[in-house]
């Protein structure tokens, strides 16, 4: 009896020390680590690495239409920030001025032409908008087709006008 005693109370301390440690174990992974390096806690300087890149395109808007083939794509940005701006299967490339203004003069095809312009800042950060401008003669067809009713509707009243007084 006295070996099933003894053997009780080394399984017993063997296990108490098994679960003693474990606790030990998750206690000390809970624990956030400690800072090292103070200065780069309290620095008080903001940091530009995440300042990210933005962009607006001022000129022109999407889904604009018009006749002419050439547009000038203003916008702004942040400054000195690399610019490109793919037109179709044209690139062009410029820098912001340090106001983060930009401006391109472009040429457009007839139909759907695709305007994507991608900005690369200073800090790496990048940004993008997408704009589609439509070159078409339709609407200054559809301009003319509008003002040519009035002018012979003006043509046919001065023609009556005229019939009426010469038939005293």
């Amino acid at each position: 009896m006295k070996k099933e005693v003894l053997l009780a109370i080394l399984i017993g301390l063997g296990m108490g020390l098994f679960i003693t440690y474990g606790v030990y174990r998750v206690k000390s992974s809970m624990v956030a680590p400690p800072v090292t390096d103070l200065t780069e806690a309290t620095d008080p300087t903001p940091s530009t690495t995440n300042t990210p890149a933005l962009i607006a395109i001022h000129n022109p808007d999407h889904g604009h239409i018009q006749t002419e083939s050439t547009t000038t794509v203003t916008g702004t940005t942040t400054e000195n920030s690399y610019v490109v701006l793919f037109v179709n299967n044209d690139d062009y490339i410029s820098t912001s001025d340090e106001t983060g203004n930009f401006t391109f003069e472009v040429e457009l095809e007839d139909g759907v032409n695709y305007l994507i312009t991608h900005v690369v800042s200073t800090t790496g950060s990048t940004a993008e908008d997408e704009r589609i401008v439509i070159v078409s003669d339709a609407l200054e067809e559809l301009e003319t087709l509008e003002n040519a009713p009035e002018a012979t509707d003006e043509a046919q009243t001065t023609d009556t006008t005229q019939t009426k007084e010469a038939t005293p």
